[in-house]
């Protein structure tokens, strides 16, 4: 099947890089979101949640408190960029919520 799905599933690679384990899962379901590791967290922002619905939530894993926590700052909402694999995107948001993580 060629269908395209989106989860709300994470995974993090162990110390030795020979077992995938799995997270807490993040609060909205998405795929093709852009994602950077800033301190210690995991940022994901934007994604397409289904078909062509784009999301504009942002979220952080923070590994300390073993945790997803949804950030009070978004993508812009009249943006129409497609997030996939673009770093920028999610630094940039990191920076935007610097304080709030």
């Amino acid at each position: 099947s060629n269908a395209t799905i989106s989860s709300c599933e994470a995974l993090t690679l162990d110390a030795d890089g020979e077992r995938w384990d799995v997270l807490s899962p993040m609060h909205e379901p998405r795929r093709r979101f852009a994602c950077a590791a800033v301190g210690g967290c995991v940022i994901v922002a934007g994604g397409t949640i289904s078909g062509s619905v784009v999301s504009t939530a942002t979220e952080v894993y923070e590994e300390g408190l073993v945790r997803w926590r949804r950030l009070p700052c978004s993508l812009p909402h009249d943006t129409q960029l497609d997030v996939s694999a673009d770093l920028f995107n999610a630094t940039s948001c990191a920076r935007h919520c610097e304080g709030y993580y």
